[in-house]
């Protein structure tokens, strides 16, 4: 786990670096949280895995998020002289 996010006082681009979450969901969890905190994630329309990097309460600890994993390599290349 790469820590969780608080919905209620991440920044657009903070939320926008969460896997499975696009710009325009960014912009719903902005608008509603004009009008009341954020109490319960289930009423935003996520995915459970982008759910288990936010909450809606406490600091943020979300340290680093990776949008694609890294890439295995089979053989190493090297520069030939």
């Amino acid at each position: 786990m790469l820590g969780r996010l608080n919905v209620n006082v991440a920044t657009r681009e903070q939320l926008l670096t969460v896997p499975g979450i696009d710009p325009a969901v960014v912009d719903e969890i902005l608008k509603q949280r004009q009008a009341a905190p954020i109490s319960n994630l289930g009423a935003l329309p996520l995915s459970p895995e982008t759910v288990e990097h936010l909450k809606t309460n406490g600091d943020s600890d979300y340290r680093r998020i990776r949008r694609l994993p890294l890439q295995v390599l089979d053989t190493v290349q090297t520069a030939s002289r």
